[in-house]
């Protein structure tokens, strides 16, 4: 019983995402070396089909607060094996590029089901106007449960960029597990700030009125959940007697089944 909790509440960790004035991965410094507007290198496609009906919502579970928003489709991509690699010279670099597109997609969100980069190793990934950039991401974001997620990028085609130092044997572990698309089927909430975020259930008191005044400090620690690719809840940032900075969540049962 243990180990099936642990496998599940490592899948949640892992997909916390917080919309607010900052990013929930933390990201170091470093730009893409690929310029996808002025180079004419050809970057292989990984074309993602993905459902455009998503199932209906559990009876058991709340229509407000869960959002199946986004279809997860598991894949299998290492660098190894798909992508293409390219030298930078000059700037001492190794680097694989690879492209995932959906056709129609509202937002690609995307994790890695293996992730311990070696340091010195950067992942980026960007739209391809490159007017959206996550990471650099590096062996500082590696988790003991050797897994990384990365939030919705509103795109349907979004780059992957691996910097490797052009010197090093290796960049240690790292494949692409599933990609999380959001469709427009107009069953489904399309937007990561849609009509609920911000917003309050009507059997609560809205924490921006005057009648939640006492609670705006706490307010801050709200955050929204993405459960495995597909669906959107939220949680609440919890501290501790440590006051350690430990990063616990306490969420809903109905939010992870």
């Amino acid at each position: 019983m243990k180990s099936v909790f642990n496998y599940k509440l490592f899948l949640l960790l892992i997909s916390v995402l917080v919309w607010s004035s900052a990013r929930s991965q933390v990201e170091r410094p470093g730009m893409p070396l690929y310029n996808v507007v002025e180079d004419t290198l050809y970057i292989p496609i990984l074309e993602i089909e993905a459902p455009e009906v998503i199932k209906p919502k559990n009876s058991t579970e709340s229509a407000f607060k869960v959002d199946q928003f986004a279809v997860p489709v598991d894949v299998d991509i290492s660098p190894s094996e798909y992508g293409v690699w390219v030298d930078y010279t000059e700037f001492n670099k190794r680097v694989w590029l690879l492209r995932v597109k959906s056709s129609g997609a509202q937002s690609i969100n995307l994790w890695f089901d293996k992730f311990k980069l070696m340091p010195g190793v950067k992942l980026f990934l960007y739209n391809a106007s490159q007017s959206s950039v996550y990471g650099a991401y590096t062996h500082l974001n590696n988790k003991e449960w050797n897994a990384f997620a990365v939030k919705p990028m509103n795109t349907d085609e979004l780059y992957i960029e691996l910097q490797v130092p052009i010197f090093a044997n290796e960049y240690g572990e790292f494949n692409l597990g599933q990609v999380g698309v959001e469709k427009d089927d107009r069953l489904q909430l399309k937007s990561v700030s849609d009509q609920y975020y911000g917003r309050s259930a009507t059997c609560h008191v809205d924490v921006n009125c005057l009648a939640g005044g006492n609670y705006h400090r706490q307010k801050k620690s709200v955050c929204r959940i993405i459960y495995r690719g597909g669906r959107r809840c939220t949680g609440t940032l919890v501290n501790n007697l440590d006051n350690d900075g430990t990063p616990y969540v306490i969420t809903a049962g109905h939010c992870i089944s």
